[in-house]
């Protein structure tokens, strides 16, 4: 981890993942619209290869897996390995769904592996969201795409103070 914060930010997050878990469906259901929008926007296609940053629990691994099918391939990833673990579970079913454990600031992937990169809700919380542009650029193949969904600010936004 680095000395920005992210050491900090993993354990917060691996320590609501249980929780995070037994409701993400709840909150995913209050996303549909955005969601939808996302998935519509970024156009995955069969055969891609997809990253999805900042996945929490990993509910949009089965989205993912159908819309790339057998022959393409996906990583799901979060900062925190309580996440890391729960999306491996939940998406255990899909042969074309990997895991891992990465900061969207310091991507430890080759540049331009991935046709798509993914980032619901994630982006907000990078403590140099520059970075993180910059790495999702570097892995991002030419001509890739990728597609974010942000909130505005805590104020906006009072249900996530309750998130533990």
């Amino acid at each position: 981890m680095t000395a920005d914060g992210t050491h900090g930010a993993a354990e917060a997050w691996s320590g609501v993942a249980t929780a995070w878990d037994a409701h993400v469906d709840h909150v995913d259901d209050h996303s549909q619209a955005s969601i939808a929008l996302l998935v519509e926007r970024v156009g995955i296609r069969p055969g891609e290869r997809v990253l999805e940053l900042a996945a929490g629990p990993g509910s949009l691994g089965a989205t993912w897996s159908t819309l790339v099918g057998p022959q393409g391939s996906v990583v799901v990833s979060d900062l925190a390995p309580a996440m890391v673990d729960i999306a491996r579970r939940r998406n255990a079913a899909h042969g074309n769904v990997e895991t891992a454990v990465l900061d969207a600031s310091a991507i430890d992937l080759p540049g331009a592996a991935f046709d798509v990169v993914v980032c619901r809700m994630g982006l907000m919380f990078a403590p140099d969201p520059s970075a993180a542009v910059a790495e999702i650029h570097r892995v991002t193949a030419p001509g890739g795409r990728l597609g974010a969904l942000t909130w505005g600010a805590v104020a906006d936004n009072p249900w996530m103070t309750s998130v533990g």
